[in-house]
């Protein structure tokens, strides 16, 4: 009996040296060797672990140990930990007793995990903290085939034990509660230094604006509205000294129609806090008046209103001169748009009156060409000798020349005035190049020289392009190149570009060549070499514009390369999309030769000259037509008798061409009958307005016959059908 008493004296009173030295101020690593050094050492248990519960984590891992000498048992101690959920912890959070595994009372709960640290028994219980989250666990054991000192069910050591438990709680809780009370101290000492550190700046900035705003700054008092300070801008803006300014009410500076409205402006400052804009005039001294825009704040004191203000006297008399420039500016524009627009009409009317012009030109030169050339074609197929085969050749020739003249002018003006569109129709760039050098290759043999034709072979079958504005640029580049070429050859070359779907052609020439200076003016319109190269070689210079114009349209470009007396080449790209399948209006069809005798046709023409030209031309292809002078004749024509064709002229007297279309489009009781449009107005929108009116085919003077008797062979087929 008296070797226990004897040891629990000696226990408590080591319990009691070793933690009367503890305090808030302690370090958790020597609160935990103190407690290892006591299970150990003092009450001599072979092993002592302590988990820490990780906040991160939410998991319980071994932070100390002692009794543990072998490495390969340290290495596993550092991967076992528990979960602040799982089983163990969770009964001993909810029981507040110690676990207790002995070989005789074995506990089932722990016995997997006092294996794996290699102990036979064990006390466990948990420490610090609080019922919710505990700060940690100590575990206190021995070890299986060791010479035990102190067994686990020494009532004497698991009292001593449980003091020890006691004492660490409690250390640990004033020791994190000291340490989180010293950091939230610190975070609060940081904060006032940084908060007094700001309000400092503060301070600074706004006695720096105060001193150095170029607006006025004051405080007035709310009971007195008296000023109790002004800034030097404020000072300056109203002449007074600061000895002058300062107990005076800011109502004295106020108009006396201002007054009520100043009074109420603040208090609504005293009742909402601010007032932004209010604008005033001032009285300032000497009597002066001066606008200003005022801002007011009440101050977090609320015995104080803070007033800034802006001189806006200047300002607003600058934006009433800026007013009054505005007015009178606005008063010019309108009067300069008035007359811009009265001048866009008459540019307008201009241009309907050149276009007018033209189509009137086109028709009245037109008209006399086609008796002209139309007449030499028939002269040209009766028996003449040689000398009136000659002079007959001769004006047919002048008279085509005559109209390539006409055409490029009219082409010119269309493009010049923006109403040539393109056509984007299925196309074969081989077998119009080909066609192309074939029409010239007699020009070309008759005076000597050699044509030649290359053609890429990577082309594709068919592209989208205006063949005959592709065949007007080649036609031109040729006929130059033949004109001014004397001897050697001609090369006419297509190929493809580096760029998606864009083609150039270039045409070569051994001819007369030309200088930098001849080449810069080549595509200016009404322009030729020098008047020794148009009184040798004749043209009027608009060739070239044209084609230019047209490249242009096509997105290509068009240049010449050229020394004198050793040739040119001239090339020029284009753009035209690939289509994969050629269309059935690119299969070549046969126009089918078909008698035309029993074709029934009105030709309406009121020239005389035409009108015998035309009728001339079809009895030649066994069609004796009945005629008409105009449109109302027409008319009364298609009533008395059924007609499969009626050539008809657009510009005629009293009734014109497109009217008396519609008329008989509109008479359903009629065979209506297939028109053509034979007119000397060669425009596109003509061909357009013809379309419009019902006409199914057009045909532009001088007759082109080939294509008339094309067209009668069409409709002469549709009839036998």
């Amino acid at each position: 009996m008296k070797d226990f008493s004897d040891n629990t004296i000696a226990y408590f009173k080591r319990l009691h040296q070793d933690w009367k030295q503890v305090n808030e101020t302690s370090r958790i690593d020597d609160i935990a060797n103190l407690a290892l050094n006591f299970a150990v050492d003092v009450l001599r248990y072979q092993r002592c672990i302590l988990f820490l519960h990780d906040d991160q984590s939410g998991l319980f891992k071994v932070a100390y140990h002692r009794g543990y000498d072998n490495p390969m048992q340290q290495k596993v101690l550092g991967i076992v930990n528990l979960l602040l959920s799982g089983e163990i912890i969770e009964t001993l959070r909810l029981s507040s007793e110690p676990m207790l595994h002995t070989v005789d009372q074995p506990c089932e709960l722990v016995a997997k995990l006092l294996k794996s640290l290699f102990l036979e028994e064990a006390f466990i219980d948990l420490f610090g903290g609080d019922v919710e989250v505990p700060y940690g666990m100590m575990i206190v054991g021995n070890v299986q085939g060791q010479e035990v000192v102190t067994p686990l069910d020494n009532l004497l050591a698991q009292t001593a034990l449980q003091n020890m438990m006691t004492h660490l709680s409690n250390a640990v809780n004033t020791t994190t509660f000291y340490r989180a009370w010293e950091q939230e101290k610190q975070h609060l000492q940081d904060n006032i230094s940084v908060r007094t550190t700001e309000l400092r700046e503060q301070k600074e900035q706004f006695e720096a604006i105060y001193h150095t705003s170029k607006d006025g700054i004051a405080i007035l008092d709310v009971h007195t509205t008296a000023f109790l300070e002004a800034n030097a801008a404020y000072l300056e803006m109203t002449g007074f000294t600061r000895a002058e300014l300062l107990r005076t009410s800011c109502f004295m500076l106020t108009l006396p129609e201002d007054l009520e409205r100043s009074k109420a402006t603040l208090q609504r400052v005293i009742s909402d806090g601010s007032v932004k804009d209010f604008i005033k005039t001032c009285v300032v001294k000497g009597g002066k008046q001066r606008t200003v825009n005022m801002s007011l704040a009440l101050m977090h004191d609320n015995q104080h209103i803070l007033v800034t203000s802006k001189d806006m006297t200047d300002h607003y008399q600058l934006e009433k001169e800026l007013r009054q420039l505005t007015n009178n500016l606005e008063s010019k524009v309108a009067k300069r748009t008035q007359e811009l627009a009265g001048a866009l009409e008459e540019a307008r009317a201009a241009t309907i009156a050149k276009s007018d012009f033209l189509a009137t030109m086109s028709h009245e030169i037109r008209t006399p060409m086609n008796g002209v050339l139309g007449m030499t074609n028939l002269l040209l197929d009766t028996p003449l000798n040689a000398e009136q085969q000659h002079l007959i050749s001769v004006l047919q020739s002048s008279g085509q020349t005559l109209l390539t003249i006409i055409n490029d002018i009219l082409d010119f003006s269309k493009i010049e005035a923006g109403k040539l569109v393109l056509e984007q129709v299925p196309l074969s760039l081989q077998g119009l190049v080909t066609e192309v050098g074939d029409l010239f290759y007699g020009q070309s043999k008759a005076k000597g020289l050699a044509l030649h034709v290359q053609i890429a072979p990577d082309l594709p079958q068919h592209v989208l392009g205006d063949a005959t504005r592709l065949r007007q640029v080649l036609f031109n580049l040729l006929s130059n190149a033949i004109k001014f070429t004397h001897q050697g050859e001609i090369v006419l070359t297509l190929s493809r570009t580096d760029q998606k779907d864009r083609y150039q052609i270039s045409i070569r020439d051994t001819g007369i060549g030309m200088t930098k200076t001849v080449q810069s003016k080549l595509f200016t319109a009404f322009t030729q070499a020098d008047a020794s190269i148009t009184r040798q070689y004749g043209g009027t210079g608009l060739g070239l514009a044209i084609c230019g114009r047209l490249v242009g349209l096509m997105y290509g470009l068009i240049w010449v390369d050229s020394q004198l007396g050793e040739g040119s080449v001239f090339s020029f790209t284009f753009h035209a999309p690939t289509i994969d399948v050629a269309p059935a209006a690119l299969r070549p069809s046969d126009v089918v030769s078909h008698r035309l005798s029993s074709l029934s046709v009105l030709l309406v023409e009121d020239n005389a000259v035409n009108r015998l030209l035309a009728t001339k031309f079809l009895q030649r292809l066994s069609i004796h037509p009945d005629t008409a002078n105009d449109g109302l004749e027409a008319l009364k024509a298609v009533e008395q008798k059924s007609y499969d064709v009626i050539l008809m002229d657009m510009q005629m007297p009293n009734m014109d061409g497109l009217t008396a279309t519609r008329h008989i489009r509109q008479r359903s009781h009629i065979n209506q009958p297939h028109i053509i449009a034979l007119t000397a107005n060669a425009f596109a929108e003509d061909q357009q307005a013809c379309s419009d009116a019902g006409m199914d085919d057009f045909v532009s003077k001088p007759i082109d016959f080939e294509r008339l008797t094309a067209l009668l062979s069409r409709v002469a087929q549709s009839c036998l059908v």
